[in-house]
């Protein structure tokens, strides 16, 4: 017997735990495709263009510039707390390059976007 029942994250109602596992049945197979980011549900009711990678994948990710600034990117330079940011390609920059960003999935289209070949 497994140590947690496979159950285990279904609902508790019979009736909504058959109709869970059959959905669960019909994509647990697939491959998972997530992006990790801090999303805010307006940004897909509104669809509008960002300004920047810095104001998309920086700014609101408080993981990603926890992350650089433990590796000596200050927060300062990142422009963490600025009302707004004045030099959005730099932050988006410091995001992208360097080694330490090695294994974020969005690391290719970013460096695609922003260096130049």
């Amino acid at each position: 017997m497994p140590l947690l029942h496979e159950d285990r994250l279904f609902p508790s109602d019979p009736p909504a735990r058959d109709i869970a596992k059959r959905l669960y049945a019909s994509v647990r197979g697939l491959p998972i495709v997530s992006r990790h980011g801090h999303t805010q549900a307006a940004w897909f009711a509104q669809n509008h263009p960002f300004p920047s990678p810095a104001k998309l994948f920086v700014e609101p990710d408080h993981y990603i510039y926890r992350m650089l600034y433990s590796q000596g990117i200050s927060l300062e330079d990142l422009e963490i707390g600025a009302s707004e940011i004045k030099n959005p390609h730099e932050v988006a920059m410091r995001y992208c390059l360097g080694s330490l960003l090695a294994p974020f999935p969005e690391l290719p289209e970013l460096n695609h976007l922003l260096i130049p070949s």
